[in-house]
């Protein structure tokens, strides 16, 4: 798993990204998968805007994107996630939790996209953040 920077988003991340990478492999193999090549790639509003425009149609920045890339039913998880994190700084205090909660809560819901969950229903989202809080405080309690 690597972590890496867009352009222009290096100024946000003075953070534990070595903690934060340890934590996602950790959940990772939790889940089941026995190898990862996932890319956690911190970017900054204008980058996401136009993936979420290219890939999606959608001409607006957003929190996070994920892009699986795995075979189909390989025990390997393959793929991309990436992070706003301009989004992430606001929404951290619209919310009232440290930048590396924030960020640390984009991951794992990235992480759950590329295993298969959904949020695109109520319901749906609802599992989602159930699944997102208890994988926070389980698995990234000593990222912080």
């Amino acid at each position: 798993m690597q972590i890496l920077h867009q352009r222009g988003a290096e100024k946000l991340s003075k953070f534990n990204t070595q903690g934060l990478r340890l934590a996602s492999q950790r959940l990772l193999g939790y889940l089941g998968y026995k190898k990862e090549e996932v890319n956690i790639i911190f970017a900054n509003d204008e980058f996401i805007r136009e993936l979420n425009r290219r890939y999606r149609q959608v001409d607006l920045p957003t929190d996070v994107l994920c892009f699986d890339l795995s075979e189909h039913l390989s025990e390997e998880k393959t793929g991309e996630i990436y992070i706003s994190l301009e989004r992430a700084a606001k929404q951290a205090q619209q919310y009232e939790v440290s930048l590396e909660n924030e960020v640390a809560r984009l991951v794992v819901h990235g992480l759950l996209h590329l295993v298969g969950y959904d949020d695109q229903s109520d319901a749906d989202r609802e599992v989602m953040d159930q699944k997102t809080e208890g994988y926070l405080s389980q698995f990234y309690v000593d990222f912080k």
